[in-house]
């Protein structure tokens, strides 16, 4: 957080954290162990800002869903939940949703013609 990390970073960081609040809490015994020469404050104002960038994202962007890969012309496999990450990624990062889609479908067609090309 001193590091000023970029939205998009944090943006990752708190959708893979089960609950982004309990980040304060640690944080604060973070400053206190180590001893921090700056004042929690600061940091506790950082991450209460990230966490209403990231909460504003995930409010307003319905994330990606199987049924719209499908109906993009990407078949059911184990794939699908790797193109979906990737395209929640993408959104967290400042993309919007139909750049984030059709980067999907992209990857996966990319990935079928080097399968074909492997056989």
């Amino acid at each position: 957080a001193l590091s000023s990390s970029r939205e998009s970073r944090t943006n990752l960081f708190l959708d893979r954290v089960e609950d982004p609040a309990d980040l304060l809490l640690l944080a604060q015994a973070d400053c206190k162990g180590r001893g921090l020469p700056v004042a929690f404050e600061k940091e506790q104002q950082f991450w209460r800002e990230r966490m209403q960038v990231y909460s504003n994202i995930v409010k307003d962007n319905p994330f990606p869903t199987g049924k719209e890969l499908l109906a993009l012309g990407v078949p059911p496999g184990k794939h699908m939940g790797a193109l979906l990450q990737q395209a929640r990624n993408q959104i967290l990062c400042g993309d919007r949703r139909e750049i984030a889609l059709r980067n999907a479908v992209r990857v996966y067609d990319r990935m079928k013609k080097e399968s074909k090309e492997d056989e």
